[in-house]
């Protein structure tokens, strides 16, 4: 193990504009009770394609995050990429 290296964060942190601009479209939308999914599927220039979605299901396998006040949902394999 490298200790050189630190140790990578298994968090999702919004900026406070991000936060903000998810906040103004939740409530513009009337999405009350749903939340941010992060997922990363096949496609894209790189062969993956980063998604930005609303929802309101937690699956099984969800990792839970929560950044300034907003509800952050990344499915397992996703976090894979996202970390």
């Amino acid at each position: 193990m490298n200790e050189n290296k630190e140790p990578l964060n298994d968090e999702i942190i919004l900026t406070d504009n991000a936060a903000k601009r998810v906040s103004a479209i939740l409530e513009g939308e009337k999405k009350e009770n749903h939340f941010l999914r992060v997922s990363v599927t096949n496609g894209g220039c790189s062969g993956m394609s980063y998604n930005l979605t609303f929802d309101n299901k937690e699956e099984e396998f969800d990792k839970i995050f929560e950044s300034k006040g907003i509800k952050i949902i990344c499915d397992l394999k996703s976090w894979f990429y996202v970390r």
